[in-house]
């Protein structure tokens, strides 16, 4: 065996080569053929955590087996560690030596003295413990079989003291090296994953398309885990099934399902995800019971629920090729991008539901106007059918009118849609008729008023309207009825000829709303079709007032004339009055046809022959006129006209009529040396007129009525004032049909002031 200083140069060798080395396994070699050269034959290094044993020699040989077994029992004895103080009497430096035979070793009994025995005896053991700064245990080394065949002194221990303590520093220092490194590791792993997140986060919030968060989400969820394949899944709006809306690395046929047929949340671990609300995380798909088999290279599967507030909005599924695929972090990063997903999902959803409901509001608006943009019946068909079409995007829409007996429903209008013009559904002409106490469904909706929707292959439907559906090629029907006041006037029929249509609940409400948008026109046009025969009947009333009774009327008053001429000398003063009292009578007939005329003329004057026109000179050419009228009851009429330059456009023949109106009725209306002033003045983009008097005024429960044709508010002292009622009501209808508004003030006993307003038109200067 060397001597202390040939030890001391080996251990000063066996530490620089270990710091030469790069891994721990390649420095404690280096360890361990140091203590072979210093001179012990059979050398045994362990270390726990690190399953690393060495050995010298490394063959186990009849010689080194006996050792290697006898240096696990000591491991076993050390790990142990109960009753380590029994170890202390064997200690020796940093190292334990137990003799042959000691009862520490045999498990049993007190520690005695070691034996003064100079000589190494099999069964000898000299045992080091690794122990690091914090006392854990990292490792053994046994030492047997010396060079000099002699038990080991306390100095000749001491170089190996300094060689262990180094080796426990080279260990401790590689496991904080190494926990920095995994430490180093997983801090980049969950900076890498948080901008990961990140990104996640901003392209998800960065739109609110639909589609482009659904894809967004399934590339993230597929770049992060290497998923083969990965489909997302939305809740159906009835929340009782799943609809694939966004699949990667799966055939197209898998985004086939449709509202009407989804994916049942029975069928499937995505279906399961759903029903449980649970991730499901399978390692075999093969022994799942309820997987369904898509892709058959597929070993592993993950299914995370989306939830939002309570609500399941999706599942979000994944599946790889390794079983392996999704470890711990994969999935942690699943449900982060789940969660985030969902709110995206969920901000999406709103979004697009507020576009469709505003895109369904400006149709419905559009359509409505559309529906209500005519009086006439047969345009108010045309466009409710072509309306209700477009909306609804349906094939074909018949339009029908219900009549009561019999029982049948008669086709006013049919109309197809121009993008379904290949449909292969047979529309009805107009004129036919539909007998519908033999078509149950049909009469449901007209008796219950309430939609009714059927389709051809639903065997529950009546033998009536299976006959219906099959003859014409419909493939779904929905009737609504088209009511107003709970009358029902006619049902529009919906007709879908190109494929079977499940109508939702959304759509038939937009279909009911349609129909009573189209009931509420046919039933004005119905209104204004009876007002215009009123109008035809008034106007040949006052055709015949023109000619049957203006010329008779002439006749009389011009004989009357005549006879006054040839009597008029031999006439008492009582037959003086009787011939006042029918000239009287005669000219207020005149006055009131000449009325009834120039109310009709107005009524049916068109628009398109006025020009603009200063009324500021008007208004001072009819005063100018109306001065000599004034002058005969002693009244003083004054005009107050801000510019001379205030036009408007209209018809000059009406507003003289209606200026005259009111500037003659406060003449008439005025006693004798009253006061009247006529005004005209710019308000903003009106033109006010007025006329006020001081003369008789007009109750406050009669003015409501003054315009109305044929009203005469008689007031005390004006029973001796003629007039026919329609003055004021011809006023209303020039200002009115002009733009503007008429108005009044007055009170009883103090005057009134009559006016109006009309817009004003800008002239050049």
């Amino acid at each position: 065996m060397p001597n202390v200083s040939e030890q001391f140069l080996i251990i000063h060798a066996a530490i620089r080569e270990m710091m030469g080395q790069s891994t721990l396994e390649e420095r404690l070699r280096s360890v361990v053929r140091a203590l072979h050269d210093l001179g012990w034959g059979q050398v045994q290094l362990t270390l726990y955590d690190e399953h690393l044993t060495l050995t010298v020699p490394e063959t186990a040989g009849s010689v080194a087996q006996p050792f290697v077994q006898e240096h696990s029992a000591l491991e076993l004895i050390w790990r142990r560690g109960d009753g380590i103080e029994k170890f202390e009497p064997y200690r020796m430096g940093a190292g334990y030596f137990f003799p042959r035979g000691n009862p520490v070793m045999a498990g049993h009994g007190a520690a005695p003295a070691v034996a003064a025995e100079a000589t190494w005896l099999p069964g000898d053991h000299l045992l080091f413990p690794l122990r690091l700064s914090d006392g854990q245990l990292a490792g053994l080394v046994s030492l047997d079989d010396p060079a000099d065949r002699q038990r080991p002194t306390d100095e000749q221990v001491r170089p190996l003291d300094i060689l262990i303590t180094h080796v426990c520093s080279v260990i401790e220092n590689q496991r904080l090296q190494q926990a920095l490194a995994d430490t180093t590791a997983r801090s980049q792993s969950q900076i890498d994953e948080l901008m990961m997140v990140q990104r996640v986060d901003q392209e998800l919030s960065a739109t609110l398309n639909f589609e482009n968060v659904m894809m967004l989400t399934m590339d993230w969820a597929m770049r992060r885990t290497g998923a083969t394949s990965g489909m997302l899944n939305m809740v159906t709006p009835d929340g009782k099934g799943l609809l694939p809306v966004a699949a990667l690395g799966y055939p197209l046929e898998v985004l086939a399902y449709q509202t009407n047929n989804p994916l049942s949340f029975e069928q499937g671990i995505v279906g399961r995800a759903a029903r449980t609300r649970e991730i499901q995380i399978v390692r075999s798909v093969q022994d799942d019971p309820d997987y369904w088999p898509l892709l058959s290279s597929v070993r592993a599967s993950i299914a995370v629920p989306m939830e939002m507030r309570g609500r399941l909005l999706g599942v979000l599924s994944l599946e790889s090729d390794d079983a392996e695929t999704f470890d711990n972090l994969d999935i942690a990063f699943i449900k982060r991008l789940a969660s985030r997903a969902a709110v995206a999902l969920d901000n999406a959803r709103l979004y697009r539901e507020a576009e469709e409901r505003a895109d369904e509001m400006g149709a419905l608006y559009a359509a409505s106007r559309a529906i209500s943009s005519s009086l006439e019946r047969n345009e108010v068909l045309i466009n409710s059918a072509q309306a209700l079409a477009a909306v609804l995007s349906v094939s074909g829409i018949l339009l029908a009118e219900y009549q009561t007996n019999p029982k049948r429903l008669i086709i006013v209008a049919a109309y197809r849609l121009g993008t379904a013009r290949n449909a292969p559904d047979i529309l009805p002409e107009v004129g036919e008729v539909f007998q519908i106490d033999t078509l149950a469904e049909i009469e449901d909706a007209v008796q219950n008023q309430r939609a009714v929707a059927v389709q051809a292959s639903d065997i529950t439907v009546s033998r009536g309207v299976q006959a219906l559906l099959a003859y014409r090629n419909f493939k779904s029907l929905l009737v609504v009825p088209l009511v107003v006041q709970n009358q029902v006037l006619g049902a529009a029929m919906l007709v879908e000829g190109r494929q079977e249509r499940q109508f939702a609940p959304d759509e038939i409400l937009l279909a009911e709303a349609l129909a009573s948008q189209s009931a509420s026109a046919l039933r004005q046009a119905k209104l204004y079709e009876d007002v215009r025969e009123l109008e035809k009947l008034k106007s040949e009333m006052i055709r015949m007032a023109s000619h049957d009774l203006r010329n008779p009327l002439g006749n009389a008053m011009g004989y009357l004339e005549l006879l006054i001429m040839a009597i008029g000398k031999s006439l008492t003063p009582e037959q003086w009055e009787y011939v006042a009292n029918v000239r009287r009578s005669t000219n207020a007939m005149k006055a009131l046809i000449e009325d009834l005329l120039t109310l009709e003329r107005l009524e049916s004057e068109r628009q398109t022959s006025w020009t603009p026109l200063n009324l500021s000179q008007l208004t001072h050419d009819v005063v100018e006129a109306q001065q000599d009228t004034a002058a005969l009851k002693h009244q003083q009429l004054a005009v107050k006209i801000e510019d001379m330059n205030q036009w408007v456009r209209g018809n000059t023949t009406q507003l003289r009529q209606a200026i005259t109106n009111l500037v003659g009725n406060a003449i008439k209306y005025t006693p004798d040396n009253g006061r009247i002033e006529v005004r005209l003045a710019r308000q903003g983009q009106r033109l006010n007129f007025e006329v006020e008097d001081n003369g008789y005024g007009i109750s406050q429960e009669k003015q409501s009525h003054l315009f109305q044709r044929f009203y005469r508010a008689h007031e005390p002292g004006t029973d001796h004032i003629p007039g026919t009622g329609l003055g004021l009501s011809l006023v209303k209808t020039v200002v009115e049909r002009h733009g503007g508004e008429v108005w009044v003030k007055s009170e009883l006993g103090k005057g009134s002031t009559f006016g109006f307003w009309l817009p004003a038109t800008e002239m050049d200067s």
